[in-house]
């Protein structure tokens, strides 16, 4: 099936291009019966909040519509799930799951608020004694355990035969508990990674067992998210719980709106489409980046397929979103949305072309991802990508390579591939 009776002529045309960076695909060319609607939008924020206040306002604004907002991670759309829900925005969603809100980093978070509550809690202690910088030994939980005493576990673990540095980081740890408690949600989460130092216990869980960082550190600022517009930590523990609830019936609810993953929207169609967190280490995903950067492409590739996906699903509008800052991290846009740039900037509504803003890049027109060229040192490859002023190349012999994009084009060394009549 090569013709696409959903889309609007100009995200045929952006699509189409884009999927060519794909080398193991087949070789079709999609085409539209519908005219020319609108330009393929992009919109990049100052951070991850701003993103999500654009996309509630434009829902507000235009409710009549059957709009999408896709995502890659299911983490991604809690925050969204908070805000439209408390815009008073009904909403349906295909991937109704709620296993966000079981993680252990959630579970470990609420436990740390817990024990700044009562820091006599054993049970409680037992379950996080590792994960902050008391340096607690599990033959002093065991001690403690055996102890028929009430009171703070600190005060307590002051009494054992303990190391010298414990007899430091044992008063520092309780003050800061004492502190937790009397801190908003976002600031106690804030001082829980950084000052008892949990986001260092969880760098050395990566290394260890080979967690993904940005799934564990993602959902650290999910959490901040939520936290943000909490007075309390008590009404942090119940906005947990009921959009836990709010997530596991949106399933059941009919709405113009829907919320679903780039994967699940397969064979669905809307009239607006919003693909929000693009950014590297989301889509495409840290690992995807490392395999790609190894030589091996085929997750580099799914991604880019999802990608495709989520474009293809508007029938009119499609905006295509990302930020600057994720939290306090600086983040890079999507690799993917980099190359809706160029192709959407060689178009003639457009002026999103951002390869690099001082190289005349005319010669290089026509050199989409997919394009295949000539190298006068590397031989013939395939475009696969450009990005902040490199053209990414597969070439036949010499693998991978990232070029500098003024170089190529000042020296002539590029050319498309001849075409054998």
């Amino acid at each position: 099936m090569t013709e696409n009776y959903r889309s609007s002529e100009e995200i045929v045309h952006v699509a189409n291009r884009f999927i060519k960076r794909n080398i193991d695909r087949y070789e079709k060319e999609m085409t539209t019966p519908n005219g020319s609607m609108q330009d393929v939008e992009i919109h990049a924020f100052q951070n991850d909040e701003k993103q999500l206040d654009y996309v509630v306002q434009q829902i507000q604004e235009k409710s009549k519509e059957e709009t999408a907002v896709l995502y890659r991670n299911h983490a991604s759309v809690i925050p969204l799930v908070d805000q439209l829900d408390r815009a008073g925005i009904d909403f349906y969603m295909k991937d109704s799951e709620a296993k966000f809100f079981r993680h252990w980093i959630v579970e470990d978070v609420l436990n740390f608020l817990r024990f700044s509550y009562n820091d006599s809690r054993i049970d409680i202690l037992e379950r996080i004694h590792t994960k902050f910088n008391a340096y607690i030994s599990k033959k002093q939980m065991d001690l403690l355990k055996g102890r028929n005493t009430k009171g703070s576990l600190f005060d307590q673990l002051l009494q054992l035969d303990i190391q010298e540095y414990q007899k430091k980081s044992i008063p520092k740890a309780k003050q800061t508990f004492h502190d937790i408690n009397n801190m908003r949600p976002d600031e106690a989460i804030v001082t829980i990674r950084e000052k008892l130092g949990y986001d260092r216990v969880l760098r050395k869980m990566v290394d260890k067992f080979g967690f993904r960082a940005d799934q564990l550190f993602g959902t650290l600022d999910v959490l901040i998210r939520i936290a943000e517009s909490c007075d309390s930590l008590k009404d942090f523990a119940f906005r947990l719980k009921e959009l836990e609830e709010i997530v596991k019936n949106a399933h059941v609810r009919e709405s113009s709106l829907t919320l679903t993953t780039f994967h699940s929207a397969k064979g669905l169609e809307f009239d607006a489409v919003y693909m929000i967190d693009l950014v590297d280490g989301i889509i495409p995903s840290n690992d995807d980046i490392e395999d790609y950067r190894d030589g091996e492409r085929e997750a580099m590739e799914e991604a880019a397929r999802l990608f495709y996906v989520g474009m293809t699903r508007a029938r009119v509008r499609l905006e295509l979103l990302t930020y600057h800052y994720l939290g306090k991290e600086r983040v890079k846009e999507s690799t993917f949305l980099h190359n809706v740039r160029t192709i959407a900037g060689s178009t003639k509504k457009t002026n999103h072309r951002e390869v690099a803003s001082r190289v005349d890049t005319s010669a290089l027109e026509g050199m989409d991802p997919g394009t295949k060229v000539v190298h006068q040192a590397f031989g013939r490859g395939t475009v696969m990508e450009y990005k902040e002023g490199l053209i990414v190349i597969h070439f036949e012999e010499a693998g991978y390579k990232e070029l500098l994009l003024e170089t190529c084009v000042e020296r002539g060394l590029l050319s498309k591939e001849k075409q054998e009549a």
